[in-house]
């Protein structure tokens, strides 16, 4: 054992400490005897190689690394490997294991693979390749990637890494790559790439960000729950529990199974209520400026994202804040028989600036509440400046329908950048206030650019905003003219714009305003008005504005 001042990247920036350091293996022949000879607070430095363990942290908070966080070397991550597939106890097969611990234990620059996962009680097998209880922990510039949890006879959760948080547990999944990790059951699956369970906690902190989640699969049976194949999120309410999902790319995750079960094939969100008059503590989770892509629930509900609340006392009259809150993300390309977007179930998801635009969607509405015969869906959907595919209209239920749009978001490439003519540049909003709870658009996009991009000062929808510097920029963003004639005029007004006029204004020198029109805009009778001088004031769909002076004589 050597003591030294190491240099990690975690968190992407350099720090400092102070450590004792474990190499593996010229101090010990493998990793899980250099955790046990550590001592909380020291690292567990792993030279390249392939080590067939499976890891037991021991109650210690300990870095265990690869030589990645000396140099910032990825090669380093996809040639030091963990693989958990040689367990000798099949009851205890997680690649990654740890219970109880105090403190933050760091998890950076590995491949972790392999892993079957663990019995608990239930009975459930969790955590194929990370399982995590009652601890804090930060994966870091790791790759999760071919671990598989089979067994028919008991239910499955977590194929990648599996969470059960607890007070001041706090979980930080960063910068990894979770793929290829699936869950096979005839009984309930759930969270094929990430499972996170978050009840009765007083406060954690839970973030998941630049991530890349994909071609995870959670297969069932025709009868039980198959869910969230990508991130499946159980949490308990009332919760202060802070958990946000940004950043990341979702894609190509199934969930195979149950036709009738709320899947949602990226991410499932499952709400548990005690019953009763509560007050939320927090709007969890918060999802915003993900990429959320061609994620898929065959002959289920849900393709991208399915949230539900069990039992049925939940109302809008005993809740604070709506949850889950989804801001700018780009949501595209998902399928399922019904809903292929979002599809809700007695819960109050608050929508803004975000893109539904599921092209292969078979089951009508992109975004809706759930109709069950014989049941009662009291969710509201708060949907403020989106671009709905199919719209809202046709919404069951309860839906808050403001700003909203349908129309071919225009994606200039794969990567889901805005074309310049895109209906959704310049059509979201920076907040809104919802029962005293302030949401915002987030200050960055997906690529860390700033929002609104500085050439228009105008939000997009989506979770990239749409920079050009073109000709055909410039004119879509320039001011826009107005041209009223005839002026002076005696009764009727006839108004011209080289943009398209969404709204229409006419103001008396005091500011109050007179007239007010979102419909024939083009002509407008002053009769009303007593002879005099006025100013009028268009907004446009491009989201510019032009003011003017009217006369009546």
């Amino acid at each position: 054992m050597k003591t030294f001042l190491l240099f990690t990247i975690i968190s992407c920036c350099a720090l400092t400490i102070h450590a004792h350091v474990i190499y593996i293996p010229a101090d010990h022949p493998t990793i899980q005897a250099g955790i046990e000879a550590a001592n909380t607070g020291d690292t567990v430095l792993v030279e390249n190689g392939t080590y067939m363990e499976n890891i037991n942290f021991k109650g210690k908070a300990v870095t265990l690394a690869s030589l990645f966080i000396q140099n910032g070397n990825n090669s380093h991550i996809n040639n030091t490997i963990i693989d958990g597939s040689t367990s000798l106890n099949p009851d205890f097969a997680s690649t990654i294991y740890m219970e109880d611990v105090s403190g933050t234990s760091v998890i950076s620059g590995l491949t972790i693979t392999g892993g079957r996962g663990t019995m608990r009680s239930g009975p459930s097998r969790a955590g194929g390749g990370v399982l995590i209880l009652n601890s804090a922990c930060v994966l870091d510039h790791c790759v999760i990637e071919e671990n598989n949890i089979s067994n028919n006879f008991v239910y499955l959760g977590g194929g990648g890494i599996y969470f059960h948080a607890g007070d001041g547990k706090d979980l930080t999944i960063r910068n990894c790559t979770i793929w290829n990790n699936s869950l096979t059951s005839e009984k309930k699956v759930v969270g094929a790439g990430i499972r996170i369970r978050a009840f009765n906690t007083e406060f954690c902190r839970i973030l998941i960000e630049k991530n890349l989640i994909y071609e995870n699969t959670a297969t069932g049976s025709s009868t039980n729950e198959c869910a969230g194949a990508g991130i499946a999120l159980d949490i308990g309410l009332p919760t202060n529990c802070d958990t946000k999902i940004r950043n990341n790319i979702i894609r190509d995750n199934v969930s195979i199974g149950s036709a009738n079960a709320i899947k949602g094939g990226a991410i499932q969100i499952r709400y548990y209520e005690p019953g009763g008059i509560f007050t939320d503590l927090n709007p969890s989770p918060e999802i915003y400026n993900n990429i959320i892509t061609n994620n898929s629930a065959p002959g289920g509900r849900g393709g991208a994202i399915g949230i539900l609340t069990n039992w049925n006392t939940h109302t809008e009259s005993s809740h604070v804040v709506p949850q889950p809150v989804l801001i700018n993300n780009t949501i595209t390309g998902n399928i399922s028989a019904e809903s292929s977007g979002l599809l809700n179930w007695r819960s109050f998801p608050l929508l803004m600036n975000n893109i539904f635009w599921d092209s292969s969607n078979f089951g009508g509405m992109d975004v809706d509440n759930l109709e069950l015969s014989g049941y009662e869906n009291n969710g509201v959907i708060y949907a403020y400046h989106n671009n709905i595919r199919e719209g809202l209209e046709g919404v069951y239920g309860a839906v808050v329908d403001s700003g909203n749009i349908n129309a071919d978001p225009e994606f200039l490439d794969d990567s889901y950048n805005l074309s310049v003519s895109s209906s959704c540049v310049g059509r979201g909003i920076e907040s809104i206030v919802k029962a005293d709870y302030y949401y915002e658009a987030p200050k960055t996009d997906f690529n860390g650019d700033p929002r609104p991009n500085p050439h228009d000062n105008l939000i997009d929808m989506g979770a990239i905003e749409m920079y050009a510097t073109s000709s055909e920029y410039v004119k879509r963003f320039s001011q826009p003219t107005l041209r009223m004639y005839p002026n002076p005029t005696e009764d009727v007004v006839y108004i011209k714009s080289d943009q398209a006029i969404a709204s229409l204004e006419i103001f008396n020198l005091a500011g109050v305003r007179l007239i007010h029109r979102t419909d024939e805009k083009e002509r407008i009778s002053l009769g009303q008005l007593e002879r005099g001088i006025y100013m009028i004031r268009i907004r446009t769909d491009m989201g510019g504005t032009c003011t003017g002076k009217l006369i009546r004589k």
